[in-house]
């Protein structure tokens, strides 16, 4: 999945910033695309992700940092559902 975003953002001319690998980053990691004034957050599903969702879209909502995910859940912590 990680591929097809960066072939779509590629395509688009859409700078993808960030990719995290462990949830020990996630609030630097938002701190980082806040003050790079970030205009999404794409939420790839995978496991980390699966487990973090509701940490994932708590964090967006707080950095109104708009957000969209394949987890029907992440819509119900606050984030867009459609991937």
């Amino acid at each position: 999945m990680v591929t097809v975003v960066r072939g779509v953002a590629q395509k688009l001319r859409v700078k993808l910033q960030l990719e995290v690998r462990d949830p020990s980053w996630f609030d630097s990691v938002f701190e980082s695309m806040s003050a790079e004034r970030a205009q999404a957050l794409v939420v790839v599903v995978d496991p980390l992700t699966a487990r973090y969702q509701w940490r994932i879209a708590e964090l967006a909502a707080k950095n109104r940092l708009p957000a969209v995910s394949g987890f029907r859940k992440f819509a119900d912590a606050g984030g867009a559902h459609g991937l």
